[in-house]
């Protein structure tokens, strides 16, 4: 987003959505007439961005970045997934769809941005599928369960529906609607996929370099399933690569280390970036010689990670930009805690007090 640029909404139309304010009513995008649904509410407040595209469907494999409701419709996976209750949607017209955040994703607004509804869940089977079908689901992998029972990695999230799974209801969902042969105008968008399958292996006791060689069949899974999109007619595809894994709280909260060296100057461990790197080149390759083989398609690599740290490096601007409050100590008895929280300590430290003892530093507070 380029300086001075406006966010999709104005301040008046965000603060309208955060309340859950009517539009329509709260289960309108659930709705079986979508033409009247409250993203198309939404798109006429801005002039969509993404029109001059001309896109006409959206197509989107994935996981939780993108699941839209297809988890929830699982049994077992919607049993070990706490996205279809609150405080998962209370922005989202105090709707909670299955959607792994409080308000919108980024295929929301890929939606909105291009003039189009927002993308229903392919698991919905009542729901309108005329500009598109959300494959994804959260806690996927991109390889397969066999695959992960080779690399004896246990997928925590309970569901078996992989990249190829959802391929595969790609492929049925386009013989029953006759889609085949017009897609020129859509956009396919494969991931972000293929990082659970690293996460659940970190968090189950593999190392690094394990995973390190497991990343060609995930890239070639990947790969694979670029290859299948364009085989049924795509020429406009997206692929996403993983984000800085080494920034998220889980595995900072994990991999905690008195090591000072261990992390980059965002506090982000610097051993995960480093292998989100190693994917990522391995990915954009293979991306590169996919283009090679399709010179006539539009094949793109999402720079997530980029994207990821440059909010980060960037993150005190825009909460100044963006006006949000002061925030109230964490430990304040009946606070607004509506915007965030201050967990910050006067005298606190990066060590733990026993760390500290060890290397005969005391505390001493003022």
């Amino acid at each position: 987003m380029q300086e001075g640029e406006r966010l999709p909404f104005s301040g008046s139309e965000q603060r309208r959505m955060s309340r859950g304010d009517d539009l329509h009513h709260e289960n309108s995008i659930t709705n079986d007439d979508q033409e009247k649904s409250d993203a198309q509410e939404i798109i006429k407040l801005e002039k969509p961005r993404l029109r001059n595209c001309k896109i006409d469907r959206i197509y989107q494999f994935g996981d939780s970045i993108s699941d839209t409701g297809n988890c929830i419709r699982e049994p077992l996976c919607q049993s070990h997934s706490d996205c279809g209750s609150h405080p998962y949607g209370i922005n989202f017209y105090q709707n909670a769809t299955g959607r792994c955040s409080d308000g919108m994703i980024m295929i929301d607004f890929i939606a909105l941005e291009s003039g189009l509804p927002l993308l229903n869940p392919y698991k919905d089977r009542s729901a309108n599928f005329r500009h598109g079908v959300n494959f994804a689901v959260a806690g996927c992998t991109g390889i397969s369960a066999e695959i992960m029972a080779e690399n004896k990695i246990f997928n925590t999230a309970f569901t078996n529906s992989s990249l190829t799974v959802q391929l595969d209801w790609m492929s049925s969902h386009f013989e029953t609607t006759c889609t085949i042969g017009k897609l020129k105008k859509s956009l396919f968008l494969v991931g972000e996929i293929g990082g659970n399958e690293f996460n659940y292996g970190l968090l189950q006791g593999k190392t690094i370099e394990e995973l390190r060689r497991m990343v060609p069949t995930v890239v070639q899974t990947i790969i694979h399933g670029v290859k299948r999109v364009i085989d049924f007619g795509a020429t406009r595809i997206i692929v996403p690569g993983n984000f800085p894994i080494g920034c998220v709280p889980i595995f900072l909260t994990r991999f905690m280390t008195d090591n000072s060296n261990a992390y980059d100057e965002y506090h982000c461990l610097k051993d995960l970036n480093n292998f989100s790197i190693f994917f990522n080149n391995h990915l954009q390759q293979a991306i590169d010689e996919m283009k090679k083989k399709h010179p006539n398609i539009t094949l793109i690599y999402g720079d997530y990670y980029n994207a990821y740290m440059w909010l980060l490096q960037n993150a005190v601007r825009f909460a100044l930009e963006c006006g949000l409050p002061i925030l109230n100590p964490s430990m304040e008895e009946n606070a607004n805690f509506s915007h965030g929280e201050n967990f910050a300590v006067s005298g606190a430290t990066a060590l733990s007090i026993e760390s500290l003892a060890k290397k005969k530093i005391h505390v001493i507070h003022k």
